[in-house]
C-alpha cells in the first residue's frame, strides 16, 4: 500500500467523479479539512499463480463528513462515494488487531456508523500506509469525530 496525503484535485479522476456525483445529490460543497489517496496491490489467488490488482481509494475529512471513494480495479465494480456522518461514527483497529493475531500485516482503521445510503449503520475497514501520513489522517478524523 502506498497513502499519500493530497490536494482534492490530485485524487484520480474516477474517484472524484463518484464523489461529485455524490455532492449534487446532497447539494453541498466539501470543506476539506485533510485528503488522502491511497493505492492497494491486490493479489488475487488462482490456479496458474497470482494475478495483481490495484485498488485506489481517497478519504476526505470535513466537519460533517468522512468521505470515502473506492475503485477496486476488479473490471467489473465501477468507483463508489460512500458519505459516513461523522456524528454517528466510531473508530477501532479490530481489523488490524485481528490480522496481527493471524500473523497477517495489515494497517489501517475501523469505522462504524451510519453512512448516508445505510442508516442502520456499517462497519468499514480503510486500508492505509504505515506511517506520518496515516497518523495525521487517523487524529484528524478522531479530533473530527469528537468536534461533530
Amino acid at each position: 500500500r502506498r497513502t499519500v496525503q493530497c490536494d482534492y484535485t490530485q485524487i484520480r479522476f474516477e474517484l472524484r467523479a463518484a464523489i461529485e456525483n455524490e455532492l449534487k445529490e446532497l447539494d453541498e460543497e466539501l470543506d476539506i479539512q485533510f485528503c488522502i489517496a491511497t493505492e492497494s496491490t491486490r493479489l488475487k489467488k488462482g490456479f496458474f499463480g497470482g494475478k495483481q490488482q490495484l485498488q485506489h481509494s481517497a478519504c476526505i475529512v470535513t466537519p460533517k463528513w468522512l468521505v470515502q471513494a473506492i475503485d477496486p480495479g476488479d473490471g467489473k465494480t465501477g468507483p463508489a462515494a460512500v458519505f459516513h456522518y461523522l456524528s454517528k461514527m466510531q473508530v477501532n483497529s479490530d481489523t488490524m488487531e485481528l490480522a496481527q493475531k493471524l500473523g497477517i500485516e495489515d494497517y489501517g482503521i475501523d469505522v462504524f456508523g451510519q453512512t448516508r445510503w445505510n442508516l442502520k449503520g456499517s462497519s468499514y475497514f480503510i486500508g492505509l500506509q504505515q506511517g506520518g501520513v496515516a497518523e495525521q489522517f487517523i487524529n484528524t478524523l478522531k479530533e473530527a469525530i469528537r468536534r461533530a
